[in-house]
């Protein structure tokens, strides 16, 4: 009866666990896996979507969140592994293509390209601009921000900067970028920032303080475009939010274009291959073409909107 009794309430235990965690694995069991790179995919559209062209990247993506695109006049522009090129958005022809460092992240701000980077084996680093940093924030890291024309793709200057910054850690605002950094002593860290010229890429302002006394605040400040994309939506808040674009949802491999009031079909694009995750799909609008991007596979795909 005892071992009867001790099995019944281990039993219990089981069951009520089971009852506690249920809403946990519920949502587990949804949670839907997929392939981070895909052979290339082929598209049948229908509609109102005439499709125009498609291209494969050479480099692929080596961003951690998504591919960054930028919209400027009659080129696409976007940043891939080690490479910075522009695409004819017609034709899908080639304009330029410069390499980069390894890992960068762009900003474009008035009519203009920002990169800041930390030091890479293969990339030497540019000159040294001289800065009359407070001791508590002197540091021997070198980082570099360069700085180039989106319509050619020439660069226009580099400077290296002695602190230790974020590739995330720049803002602008009017004609100066703001660069974060970050000294960690024996006893404290503090927080170094930078104000940069714009126009010439000379400092001109530094500030030092004990990270535990201050606030780090960005007012007035923008970080600039860091994608001219859009994505599709993919959860509640994004029905609620609305960028003024079009709404684009996934459904296996079919981009949907749909009315946003009733959630109807208006038109769609079926891709070839594997289920599509709505996280690897980014979309550009441009003098009525839909660029689509294909994170997973590494593929554009342009379509005349009707």
């Amino acid at each position: 009866v005892a071992v009867l009794g001790v099995m019944v309430c281990f039993v219990a235990v089981i069951v009520y666990r089971l009852i506690q965690f249920a809403p946990v694995l519920i949502e587990l069991s949804q949670i839907k896996l997929y392939p981070e790179n895909t052979p290339a995919r082929t598209a049948i559209s229908t509609n109102g979507f005439s499709p125009v062209w498609s291209n494969e990247t050479e480099d692929g993506n080596q961003h951690i969140v998504y591919m960054q695109l930028f919209s400027l006049d009659e080129h696409l522009i976007y940043a891939s592994e080690n490479s910075l090129s522009a695409l004819d958005y017609f034709t899908g022809d080639l304009r330029w293509s410069i390499k980069i460092p390894e890992s960068s992240t762009f900003y474009l701000y008035n009519d203009k390209l920002y990169s800041l980077g930390v030091y890479d084996a293969d990339v030497p680093f540019a000159p040294e601009v001289k800065i009359n940093t407070p001791s508590d924030c002197n540091s021997s890291d070198l980082s570099t921000m360069h700085v180039y024309d989106p319509h050619n793709g020439q660069k226009i200057w580099e400077y290296s900067y002695r602190m230790a910054a974020s590739h995330r850690g720049i803002s602008f605002k009017n004609n100066s970028a703001f660069i974060q950094g970050l000294t960690i002593a024996v006893t404290d860290k503090y927080s170094s920032e930078l104000e940069i010229e714009l126009v010439t890429g000379k400092v001109v302002g530094v500030s030092c303080r004990n990270l535990n006394d201050y606030t780090y605040s960005t007012e007035g400040r923008t970080e600039g475009i860091m994608s001219s994309g859009f994505w599709p939506v993919y959860d509640d808040l994004g029905w609620k939010l609305s960028d003024g674009q079009p709404t684009f949802i996934v459904e296996g491999t079919k981009l949907i274009k749909v009315n946003r009031e009733n959630r109807q079909p208006m038109g769609l694009i079926e891709f070839s291959g594997s289920d599509l995750n709505p996280y690897d799909v980014q979309m550009i609008i441009q003098n009525d073409l839909l660029v689509v991007y294909l994170d997973d596979s590494n593929q554009f795909f342009v379509f005349q909107m009707q």
